[in-house]
């Protein structure tokens, strides 16, 4: 099931532009992170692309710390944990994520699940849960 880094950017996406209302994805050169933003109903194909689409990011800037924004999404992915663990991870680690943080609403299907959808690489990674986007961006930057 895992699929090398090269065979994942070669998977098809949809282009940025129609993502823009959903997904913001950046580099912040003061807290050297890659900042993932996502927004409303957001389906898998989109998330699917916007993870990828990260993962380039990563590489192009070899940055090790992502910083993913999901106060503002409605809905699950219940069935990607999979995906994530099997696939995405794996190569956000290959491009060399260092370090992981989830702002989210405590409570919400993000956080309940973070802990076990990264359980298995807890050896090559930080992740923290917050809820507070100034206090995830510091710690990534390690202010």
């Amino acid at each position: 099931m895992e699929q090398s880094f090269e065979n994942l950017l070669s998977l098809k996406t949809i282009p940025e532009e129609a993502a823009s209302r959903e997904h913001t994805l950046f580099f912040d050169e003061i807290h050297d992170c890659v900042i993932s933003e996502w927004r409303g109903f957001v389906s898998k194909q989109l998330l699917i692309t916007g993870a990828i689409q990260g993962l380039r990011l990563l590489k192009q800037h070899n940055c090790g710390n992502l910083l993913i924004d999901q106060r503002q999404v409605h809905g699950t992915w219940a069935d990607l944990s999979d995906w994530q663990q099997h696939i995405w991870l794996p190569n956000a680690l290959q491009v060399g994520l260092k370090k992981y943080a989830l702002v989210a609403t405590f409570g919400s299907y993000s956080a309940l699940t973070m802990e076990g959808s990264f359980e298995r690489f807890g050896d090559q990674l930080e992740i923290m849960l917050f809820s507070d986007l100034s206090e995830a961006k510091s710690w990534l930057a390690g202010f």
